[in-house]
């Protein structure tokens, strides 16, 4: 098996274990998701697109959205699962998000190079995406959520990409947003700010 079809093994295998939890998930955890993230509609999910399914999902299932406990730490203490699952299940556990400039792109290596520029000190991280690797140019910016499965570095599945030349607009605007979401958890007011701005201000990406 080469680097690029273990890659693509193992992002299948995410995939899959995300539909399971997804089927876990309480009927309150995705009408609160859906309403911070301002898709609710009375009692009605309105999506403006079919990538806001996955931003939803990955917020209900990522994040502490109700009370103090992620679904997918509940899913974790509360589910049988497959011992092939374990290291995904704690590779999503430590999942991060942040806010990414890409410096340099290496499309016959199916990877990025990214900047953390909400965390400086964490330096580059290199990223494994099949699509973005041949499309983007060095300088996007984009919100997304990495993680570490079987020695590669890849997006959970969601993003929201900005022009290079917003980045410091998001960098000072962002903190503004958060203010306003009505959450506990930072980790919440975070993604969800960066949603709200990418609906008004971001591109459209394709994460593979």
């Amino acid at each position: 098996m080469t680097d690029i079809q273990s890659y693509q093994f193992h992002r299948q295998k995410l995939l899959n274990l995300h539909t399971k939890i997804l089927q876990t998930i309480p009927g309150d955890t995705i009408q609160a998701a859906a309403r911070l993230l301002g898709l609710l509609q009375g009692n009605t999910i309105v999506f403006d697109d079919e990538d806001q399914t996955g931003v939803l999902m990955d917020l209900a299932i990522y994040e502490c959205v109700l009370g103090q406990v992620r679904v997918l730490d509940t899913y974790m203490a509360t589910h049988a699962y497959k011992s092939e699952e374990t290291a995904l299940l704690e590779a999503m556990a430590d999942s991060k998000t942040s806010l990414f400039e890409v410096i340099e792109t290496r499309p016959d290596e199916h990877q990025l190079i990214y900047q953390d520029l909400l965390n400086p000190p964490m330096g580059k991280i290199t990223i494994t995406d099949v699509h973005l690797s041949q499309t983007t140019e060095p300088g996007l910016v984009i919100y997304t959520r990495i993680l570490d499965v079987a020695g590669f570095t890849m997006s959970s599945g969601i993003g929201f990409p900005f022009k290079a030349d917003l980045k410091k607009y998001l960098l000072k605007r962002h903190k503004t947003v958060m203010k306003k979401i009505p959450a506990d958890s930072a980790g919440v007011r975070k993604y969800v700010a960066f949603f709200k701005l990418h609906r008004s201000e971001g591109l459209t990406a394709v994460f593979e």
